[in-house]
């Protein structure tokens, strides 16, 4: 009988059924395929799925994907959005220009904060185009799409919502619809890069078919991850949508019209967080390896990446630190730091602060027997004083610290030291008063009577002893910082002169023990419970680490811990490294583990210095100049050159801290011995600085006027030859019998030496018809150097004059004129520069070509562009610099180090060139 009853009996598989994720929705699809870091965490009740949410919430972490109708602007479309959904904000995810159609995601309250992310997804346009004349075939339009495809060179239109500032784009790929041969018309697929405009797409394509053309019609069938056919809807739904929920309280409609943010999101790399973990990220703690879930395939480091919960939330946006390989292995560690935070916060309950210390914490507040903020009062027990360690805590005990938590912040003033806890309450250190209550510490009775009211009284004027001798030394520290700001004053005032005398060691070496002194009168009392480092600097009053001492015992500390921190304000390299600074292809990796290149680092703007950034990364890139800075001793030079030098070493620092290096110690010399022509607020001309520069460091190097008498002359100093005559107007003369010299008259010849030669722009059309108006005009570099061969002439002030180089230097600058001056305004010319990367022969342009011993053969190290409109404040100055042993360019704009092609160089607008010669010597 059992046996027949087994028979119906309901049993297990032997093996799992296969999941299928593939039709989960949103970041919850092939969830299967994830890799697990672990599946041990507790699931919490709180949050759900993004379809699930309550409809106010729904709506709050709403996208849509809405069909802009034409005529209305961008801004209107959303404008009309939020006053019919009756939120608070909304946002769009790319302008559309009136009359274009469309794709336009309209974000909707926590959607907003996905917006920026969005506008810079790619996007792809059905655009009609019109021929002003027809074309030969159908094949010479495909061609000529062909063409455009690639990285390409735009100006926006003149109506357009940017600057007009010139930029590069990519046309991913293009393909023809259809053509209309008796109507001129064509219609064609664009995929492009966010930012394209394809008004001027169409335009240039009219150009290279030679039969000009214009834009007729535009629709944008995606933006990002939406396209067209991913259930669009029009203005019309999300109004219907609202009123039918306003009156029938039916939410099938408006949830159709509606889509959770995490829509846009599916092309994100994921990862998964327990839900312990969810609520600390949205307050914008870093995800460490503990509260990692799932992760996807193929993360790499830096790479933008959604976190989200087990339900398919997301979380925020942020940036991978480690590498999927990475975290299969690791045990600990920062997984990703976060970029943008989406959730709301509290969304999932707190779970931090509920270990047994924390509640034995509360507890004691509680009951009164520590003060709100959890400190120390007359009622704590002594084992609470004794077994906890308040880390957070300004005034904490020496002997509760650990050895590796000692602050080691040096202190600001060279020569008086600063107290290690903020005064509070009159001055009085949180420290003083701990130790004074310590020291006031009357033990009870055996009959658990409290102390007399004399002892009472004799606590109370101990304290009020220990806040007056407080009080004492932080006058004595006061007076002291006013006598050495004064000294300061003084020396800022002081000549040349005077600066490098100071440099040389001459000055005094400061008392450590008077300065020990000041903080420390009474050890009993006055003493800091927090041991202080304090760093005495050089006598050349820069950041070298080379003395450490604890102040304020005023003892000396030989810590090799210290070492990093040494070595990073000032760099020391062997001659050895020097030789493979130019052949290193290995990143480094800085304190939070973001990987740089060393000498290809970001430069901080302060404010309007981009200009002296450009020339400081320029020159930095010169092997000759960098490989002396470097390695020479500058102790006995200005501090100009003390702190170029040290500037020079962090751009090339393998070890950095931070893969950017701040310049504001030479910014603030620069503004001092330049006698404030130059300026960090204000911006100025890198010509003018470059030209400022490099006098002075050859001055103050002890160059004379005598060839390579410093290295500044030995590597950009040349000779030209200068020819001049007095012009003799003649009635009958046209104006190229005016450029001609006459050989029966007096011509004066002079050599001079020069640091960099000025190249002169022809004048761009003042008058453009529609086509020319976006045509960028252009030059070949040799044409502008024609100025230099000795046999052209121009007139300048009545004065007609001719130019030959006579020697040619190592490393020779080109300055390009762009900007003109006049009463009123500055002026830009526009033209751009053809010029090869290498190879470029200056033979021509010398005067005995057969005297030079070296070759005549330059290639480009460096290239200064400006963009923008001309005048102060306006525009911006990028660097192009080459890394030799990879072959590979990079632009740098202030903190923006990016790679770019060789071939994009040219299309900048350069305003500083500077080629070296090829198998130079500079012995």
């Amino acid at each position: 009988m059992a046996n027949e009853l087994s028979e119906f009996a309901i049993k297990p598989q032997k093996h799992t059924p296969n999941l299928n994720t593939s039709e989960w929705p949103l970041l919850l699809k092939n969830y299967d395929k994830l890799h697990v870091r672990t599946g041990h965490y507790t699931p919490v009740t709180q949050g759900c799925s993004p379809l699930k949410r309550e409809l106010n919430d729904y709506i709050r972490y709403g996208i849509i994907n809405l069909d802009k109708p034409a005529n209305p602007s961008s801004h209107e479309v959303v404008a009309w959005v939020r006053r019919i959904l009756e939120v608070e904000k909304t946002g769009h995810s790319g302008t559309l220009d009136p009359k274009v159609t469309g794709c336009l995601i309209v974000c909707v309250d926590r959607a907003t904060r996905l917006v920026k992310s969005q506008q810079s997804a790619g996007k792809e346009y059905v655009c009609v185009v019109r021929f002003h004349e027809a074309l030969e075939s159908a094949k010479k339009f495909v061609q000529g799409l062909e063409t455009l495809t690639g990285a390409l060179f735009q100006r926006p239109p003149l109506i357009s919502a940017v600057k007009r500032q010139l930029r590069i784009r990519t046309i991913h790929e293009t393909n023809l619809i259809e053509y209309d041969e008796n109507r001129h018309l064509g219609v064609f697929w664009v995929s492009c890069e966010a930012g394209t405009y394809i008004r001027t797409l169409c335009v240039h394509l009219g150009l290279i078919l030679g039969v000009g053309a214009h834009m007729a019609e535009l629709r944008r069938v995606r933006s990002g991850a939406m396209s067209e056919n991913d259930d669009i809807v029009t203005m019309h739904d999300v109004l219907d949508a609202k009123w039918v929920h306003k009156n029938t309280k039916d939410e099938t409609y408006l949830r159709r019209v509606i889509r959770p943010l995490e829509s846009l999101l599916i092309t994100y790399k994921r990862i998964v967080v327990k839900d312990s973990a969810v609520n600390a990220i949205c307050y914008g703690a870093k995800l460490m390896i503990p509260g990692l879930l799932r992760y996807e395939d193929g993360i790499e480091l830096h790479e933008e990446i959604v976190l989200m919960t087990t339900k398919g939330e997301a979380i925020a946006l942020g940036i991978a630190l480690m590498t999927t390989a990475v975290m299969s292995s690791v045990d600990h560690g920062v997984v990703a730091k976060i970029k943008r935070v989406i959730m709301e916060r509290d969304t999932y309950p707190r779970a931090w602060g509920l270990g047994p210390k924390a509640m034995e914490k509360k507890k004691l507040i509680f009951e009164g027997k520590l003060d709100k903020y959890g400190r120390v009062n007359d009622s704590t027990p002594e084992s609470w004083k004794t077994s906890f360690v308040d880390l957070s805590a300004v005034g904490t005990r020496n002997d509760e610290v650990p050895a590796n938590l000692i602050s080691t912040t040096p202190s600001t003033s060279a020569g008086v030291s600063t107290p290690a806890t903020e005064p509070v309450e009159g001055g009085t250190s949180t420290a003083v008063k701990r130790k004074a209550e310590e020291e006031s510490d009357v033990p009870e009775t055996e009959g658990g009577s409290k102390s007399s009211k004399k002892e009472k009284k004799a606590k109370k004027v101990k304290i009020k002893e220990t806040k007056r001798k407080s009080d004492e030394d932080s006058d004595i520290e006061e007076k002291t910082e006013k006598i050495s700001k004064k000294k300061s004053k003084k020396e800022k005032k002081s000549d040349v002169s005077e600066r490098e005398q100071d440099s040389r060691g001459d000055a005094p070496k400061r008392d450590l023990s008077k300065t020990v002194k000041a903080s420390a009168e009474d050890d009993d009392v006055s003493q800091p419970d927090i041991k202080r480092i304090r760093v005495e600097p050089s006598a050349t009053n820069d950041l070298y680490l080379d003395t450490v001492y604890v102040l304020p015992d005023g003892y000396e500390v030989n810590d090799s811990s210290l070492d990093d921190i040494k070595y990073v304000l000032h760099p020391i390299f062997t001659k050895e490294q020097v030789a493979k600074l130019d052949q290193n292809i290995r990143h480094s990796y800085d304190l939070n583990n973001k990987k740089y290149l060393p000498g290809f680092v970001g430069l901080n703007n302060v404010k309007a210095n981009d200009y002296v950034n450009v020339i400081i990364q320029a020159l930095a890139h010169i092997p000759p100049l960098r490989d002396f800075f470097i390695l020479q001793n500058f102790e006995s030079k200005s501090q100009l050159v003390q702190r170029f030098s040290t500037l020079v070493r962090k751009i090339w620092n393998p070890r950095a801290f931070k893969g950017q290096v701040s310049p504001h110690e030479l910014l603030q010399e620069i503004v001092n011995a330049s006698g404030k022509k130059f300026k960090l607020a204000e911006q100025s001309d890198p010509l003018e600085f470059l030209s400022w520069f490099l006098n002075t460091l050859h001055k103050d190097l002890g160059g004379t006027r005598k060839p390579k008498s410093s290295i500044i002359y030995k590597i950009f100093q040349g000779e030209v030859k200068v020819e001049a005559q007095s012009v003799l107007i003649k009635d009958d003369a046209d104006e190229e019998e005016r450029l001609l010299f006459d050989l029966d008259r007096e011509i004066s010849v002079n050599i001079s030496p020069f640091l960099f030669l000025t190249l002169d722009l022809p004048a761009p059309p003042l008058f453009k018809d529609g086509v020319e108006k976006n045509i960028i005009p252009q030059i070949a570099l040799t044409t502008i150097l024609a100025k230099y061969d000795g046999r052209t002439s121009q007139e300048s002030v009545g004065t007609l004059k001719r130019f030959q180089l006579t020697r040619l230097p190592n490393y020779i600058v080109f300055h390009i004129k762009r900007f003109t001056k006049n009463n009123w305004s500055a002026e830009k010319n526009p033209t751009i520069v053809n010029f090869p990367i290498k190879n470029i022969d200056m033979r021509d342009y010398l005067e005995n070509p057969d005297d030079e011993m070296l070759d005549t053969h330059y290639d480009l190290i460096a290239n200064i562009c400006h963009e923008g409109r001309p005048g102060k404040g306006n525009g911006i100055y990028k660097v192009h610099v080459q890394h030799r042993g990879k072959d590979q360019w990079y632009q740098i704009q202030d903190l923006i180090v990016e790679e770019i092609n060789a071939q994009m160089i040219f299309l900048s607008e350069s305003y500083i060139q500077i080629w070296e010669r090829k198998e130079h010597d500079l012995c």
